[in-house]
């Protein structure tokens, strides 16, 4: 008997678990038939667990879990040791103009939000330009700058993720026949389904020292998988301008002249 009684409390918590989980996808369906209910509340729950689902994996993906970006310092004059820099070129060479545009003009305001002078090959260089050794010393010339920050990139994935929607669920009235058992018909209407791109990127950016014509510096960005190319442009100048600071190459107005 203790058995019979254990399980049967145990059969009542769960009904009530249940009963918590789908009251609110029954709301608004009094007065309908119970099999009616019964159908689009299942439905309902469906779609629910498969939306938790996907926030538990958007959560893992976005956590500790997921591959991050990086940076790493590949190269590093030491007879530039100790110099700084106050007016830099921003230049990018990426297989899109409307790329470059935005990474060289993200880049160049973050350098000024940090008080650099910076400005974007783009907007010197004529617009959608080849990005050579020529445009960019005609642009130096014009614009007096003390160094050349250049990023381009040595290589780029690309992927297609579906997200399939979710389904809704009509019930149309049938005849009031006596056979009829069910009087109604139910139709499932899956909503669209979605593709995002996904991309990941490597790049690698040069300081260069107008004064000399040289590379003082760089380094290589490896950027973890993104929805959006915005995204990607975040993470590789978040990336680049801590590694700037970290290695003292950002200078102001009242820093050291630059060699």
């Amino acid at each position: 008997m203790s058995e019979l009684r254990n399980s049967g409390r145990c059969l009542l918590t769960r009904q009530e678990s249940i009963r918590k989980l789908v009251a609110p996808a029954g709301e608004g369906y009094t007065g309908q038939p119970p099999h009616q209910v019964l159908f689009i509340i299942m439905t309902q729950v469906e779609n629910r667990i498969a939306t938790i689902i996907a926030v538990i994996a958007i959560g893992l993906a976005t956590s500790g879990c997921a591959p991050s970006s990086k940076i790493t310092r590949t190269y590093q004059d030491p007879a530039f040791s100790g110099h700084s820099y106050q007016n830099i070129l921003v230049a990018a060479a990426t297989q899109r103009y409307e790329t470059r545009a935005a990474y060289e003009r993200a880049m160049a305001t973050r350098l000024v939000s940090a008080g650099v002078a910076a400005t974007p090959l783009y907007q010197v260089g004529g617009g959608n330009q080849p990005v050579d050794r020529d445009a960019i010393l005609k642009a130096v010339q014009v614009g007096g700058f003390d160094a050349v920050l250049y990023t381009h990139t040595i290589g780029a994935q690309e992927r297609f993720v579906k997200s399939t929607g979710q389904t809704a669920v009509g019930a149309n009235r049938k005849s009031d026949s006596v056979v009829n058992l069910f009087r109604y018909d139910y139709e499932e209407t899956a909503l669209p389904e979605y593709e995002s791109l996904i991309s990941s990127a490597t790049v690698m950016t040069g300081l260069y020292a107008v004064s000399t014509e040289t590379k003082i510096w760089e380094a290589r960005s490896d950027l973890a998988e993104r929805d959006s190319v915005a995204l990607l442009i975040d993470d590789a100048v978040s990336l680049l301008m801590g590694a700037l600071k970290r290695d003292k190459l950002l200078g102001t107005k009242s820093s050291e002249p630059a060699k």
